[in-house]
């Protein structure tokens, strides 16, 4: 986490407080595959590995598609240095959940954007990145067009906190905000 200078502070530091982060593990949140978690959504779109009982490592991507249960999750994550990574979300209270948690990294190898909190679990916006390809750094119409097409491509429901329609809406600010931010 250190390589990524205070991305994970940024869209870890609101989780609950220090009593709850000092006992959830990350193994675990990934493991619960939490829609509201947004360690999944910084994860997902740095490309993480994980490390599976009985079948090795597998990109975290396929993991969280694959059925709940075995295999099961050891507690070994494996994030390659080397993104530049802007993470935005929109939550109603300092210390609430997120009602939508958006991460976009860039690559040498492109880009790729996770959407978290739609209340399913974080899913990857495949359209936006490959949009926005192999630009180090895109510019605002570009980032713009990558939020819009990320908004187009996930599903989103509803829940206490939000409802689709407003996921949604929200989606292609936060995407575009975490673009530049990368």
């Amino acid at each position: 986490a250190a390589s990524f200078g205070t991305l994970f502070a940024k869209a870890l530091g609101h989780i609950a407080g220090v009593q709850v982060r000092t006992i959830v593990s990350v193994g675990g949140s990934v493991a619960g595959r939490y829609g509201f978690s947004e360690l999944l959504v910084l994860l997902l779109a740095l490309d993480a590995r994980v490390s599976l009982y009985r079948e090795g490592e597998t990109p975290l991507s396929a993991f969280l598609q694959s059925p709940r249960g075995k295999p099961f999750l050891l507690e070994k994550i494996l994030v390659a240095p080397g993104a530049s990574a802007g993470f935005q979300s929109l939550r109603a209270a300092n210390n609430d959940f997120s009602l939508l948690s958006v991460c976009a990294s860039s690559r040498e190898s492109g880009w790729r954007v996770a959407v978290g909190a739609r209340p399913q679990v974080a899913a990857l916006g495949e359209n936006a990145g490959a949009w926005l390809g192999l630009q180090p750094k895109p510019g605002d119409a570009a980032a713009a067009r990558a939020g819009e097409l990320a908004a187009q491509e996930l599903r989103f429901g509803d829940d206490v906190r939000a409802g689709a329609a407003y996921r949604q809406a929200v989606c292609p600010v936060l995407v575009a905000r975490a673009v530049m931010e990368a």
